[in-house]
């Protein structure tokens, strides 16, 4: 009898503290937002492209991946075919963003990336091309990832402006 109770509660124990484990590392993972729309501004006689990317966790997003694309479906004769087309960012160097405290001044949580081409340009007008950006990121603490993804499936969502600043 001492045995089976043994055995019931170091796996009701085991149990608990693998569920208390898998809510830390959920609530742990980072939060991340991206804007909505494209920012559209004319500098030095042409344009510039940014999107913005806001940390909304309380803990460093590190090791970022930004993955801007082009996404085109065509109709084929087996079924949807899907080409990508990858677009340059200005900077690539940027590993990490700092967590969010509504109290920066400096807003060091939120980052505007820029892409590196005539977005309008090479943007097909039609309702089979889209733009995704894809960001992973990692928590500082503890090293969980998780992939955030923005689609914009009309040229529309390049608006002329800048970002404010914060969230």
């Amino acid at each position: 009898m001492n045995i089976l109770s043994g055995l019931i509660s170091g796996l009701i124990s085991g149990i608990l503290a693998s569920l208390i484990a898998q809510i830390i590392i959920r609530a742990t993972k980072p939060k991340i937002r991206i804007s909505n729309n494209i920012s559209k501004q004319l500098v030095d006689g042409s344009y510039e492209y940014r999107f913005k990317v806001v940390n909304l966790s309380k803990s460093y997003a590190k090791n970022l991946i930004i993955s801007p694309q082009l996404i085109t479906t065509v109709n084929a004769q087996d079924g949807p075919l899907i080409t990508t087309k990858p677009l340059p960012l200005m900077r690539k160097d940027i590993k990490f963003i700092a967590p969010y405290n509504k109290r920066d001044g400096n807003s060091t949580y939120a980052v505007r990336f820029r892409l590196n081409c005539n977005l309008e340009e090479i943007w097909e007008e039609d309702d089979y091309t889209s733009l995704e950006i894809t960001v992973f990121c990692e928590n500082e603490q503890n090293g969980c990832g998780k992939m955030f993804q923005q689609l914009y499936r009309k040229k529309d969502t390049i608006v002329e402006g800048s970002f404010k600043t914060g969230k």
